[in-house]
C-alpha cells in the first residue's frame, strides 16, 4: 500500500481509468486510512476532486493473516472494519484471497472460516457489502464451499493468471 495513497488518484485519472481497487495489505495495515473514519473522509475527498472511484477493498491483509487458530478472532474484527469501509467503495466488495500458506487445506479448516466468517455476515448483508473469495479449490469444491454460507453475498473471485498457475483449465 503507498504511502502516497492520494497521489494514486490523479495518476489514475491522468491515464483514463474510472476507478481503482484499495489495497488492504498486511504490512503496517494499522496504518491505512480505511480503518478510520477519518481517513475514509480523505479518501472520499480524493474520490470526488479527482472523479476517480475506489471499486472494491482487496484484503491481501489474509495472505499473512487467516480465519483460523489463534488469529482468527482478529481477522474477523478486521474484516467487520473493512465492512463497515466497503460502504465509501462502488460496489461494496471485499476480496478475500485464501491462497498460498493460508489456503484452507483440509475440511477442518474450512468449517473454522466458514465458521467465523458467518459471525459477522449479517452485517455485510445488511450493509449490501458482498464478499468474494479467491481460492486454489477446484471448483465442485469451491462451490461446495460458497454453499456453505447460505448467503448471495459470498461469492469468488476469479483471477485467471492465479488459477492458470494453479494448473487449472
Amino acid at each position: 500500500f503507498p504511502t502516497d495513497w492520494q497521489r494514486e488518484f490523479s495518476i489514475t485519472k491522468e491515464m483514463g481509468f474510472v476507478a481503482i481497487e484499495w489495497l488492504f495489505d498486511w504490512v503496517d495495515f494499522e496504518n491505512n486510512p480505511i480503518l478510520t473514519g477519518k481517513g475514509r473522509m480523505k479518501i472520499e475527498k480524493a474520490i470526488k476532486e479527482s472523479g476517480v472511484k475506489v471499486s472494491s477493498i482487496c484484503a491481501d491483509y489474509y495472505m499473512e493473516y487467516t480465519f483460523t487458530g489463534d488469529q482468527a478472532e482478529k481477522s474477523v474484527k478486521v474484516l467487520n472494519q473493512l465492512i463497515e469501509a466497503a460502504s465509501i467503495t462502488s460496489e461494496k466488495l471485499i476480496l478475500v484471497p485464501l491462497l498460498e500458506k493460508n489456503a484452507p487445506k483440509t475440511n477442518e479448516e474450512k468449517n473454522e472460516i466458514i465458521l467465523n466468517i458467518k459471525k459477522i455476515l449479517p452485517e455485510a448483508e445488511k450493509n449490501g457489502v458482498r464478499i468474494a473469495f479467491e481460492t486454489e479449490m477446484p471448483t465442485g469444491e469451491l462451490l461446495e464451499f460458497l454453499k456453505s454460507f447460505n448467503s448471495e453475498n459470498v461469492g469468488a473471485y476469479y483471477d485467471i493468471g492465479n488459477a492458470t498457475s494453479y494448473g487449472f483449465n
